[in-house]
């Protein structure tokens, strides 16, 4: 396992997490035999927007039923049940952290889907899957983490088929440096490998793919952010108040959520939505 692997996992790693969100889910009246998509929603995606993006982002490939789907850094599984439920997709779920596998595992049961979805944990820089295993890949949130990208690039385009998609929401690096830690992503600059959004269109070209859409949606992620925030500031103390991404942030939640607004307004970070295409013959 290499040092940024390491550094990675310990990261994202929380022993007993799934445990706290059981409770959690406890505390919120949500019993687990009457468990829904609605109530996971509060964390169980962990980008900006949540659900709202994953769904435009979705919207945005032209994800279709019973396509074949690869969600890279699935997290705790929240992404690849809204490709599931709401798209139609057959999607596998991949991450890094055997904990978020788990607990992906274990919530998308409890939510009545364990149909349509797989997890699996694995590096993304060596993904364990055939050639033209997948119609689409989906990332949200994973390249910060990457400081090898090209070799990324390389695995997610020999698992696409001819003409497959690559679907992307993705935080770069702004004209300004660096930008304010911790953020959600690292405590500090030891596993944040930021590109600048024009170097990381290079990179993509160069491993072959071929830009469909292409947007920069920083503002859009501050503004999310930021409305995000009083929102839970005018939540009422109550069960479902403990519902929220810091289940997964733990307690330096608001103190990263800050910094990386500060740093989107800043112009220290950029974030970028773009669909990725693989050529027919390829």
């Amino acid at each position: 396992m290499s040092t940024d692997t390491g550094a990675i996992k310990a990261h994202y790693f929380q022993a007993g997490m799934d445990r706290r969100i059981l409770s959690a889910l406890e505390a919120a009246q949500a019993a687990p035999e009457a468990l829904s998509r609605e109530v996971l929603a509060a964390f169980d995606e962990f980008h900006i927007g949540g659900r709202g993006a994953t769904r435009e982002l979705a919207q945005l490939a032209g994800l279709r039923p019973l396509q074949e789907v690869l969600d890279i850094g699935c997290g705790i599984g929240g992404p690849a049940r809204t490709l599931a439920a709401e798209f139609g997709c057959r999607v596998t779920g991949m991450d890094l952290v055997f904990g978020y596998c788990r607990t992906a595992r274990l919530l998308s049961g409890l939510a009545g889907m364990p149909s349509g979805i797989a997890v699996c944990c694995a590096d993304a820089a060596a993904l364990p899957f055939v050639r033209r295993a997948f119609d689409a890949v989906v990332t949200q949130h994973v390249i910060m983490n990457v400081r090898h990208k090209q070799r990324l690039l390389s695995e997610i385009r020999r698992v696409l088929r001819p003409g497959g998609r690559w679907a992307l929401y993705e935080v770069c690096a702004g004209e300004v440096s660096p930008p304010h830690f911790p953020l959600p992503w690292a405590g500090g600059p030891q596993i944040s490998f930021l590109s600048a959004p024009e170097d990381f269109r290079t990179m993509l070209a160069q491993a072959g793919f071929v830009p469909g859409k292409w947007q920069d949606v920083s503002a859009v992620a501050a503004a999310r952010l930021k409305k995000a925030a009083a929102a839970r500031r005018k939540r009422p103390d109550s069960g479902r108040a403990s519902l929220s991404l810091r289940l997964l942030m733990g307690a330096a939640a608001g103190r990263k959520s800050a910094n990386l607004v500060r740093s989107l307004e800043e112009g220290r970070l950029r974030v970028i939505r773009a669909v990725m295409e693989t050529t027919p013959s390829s």
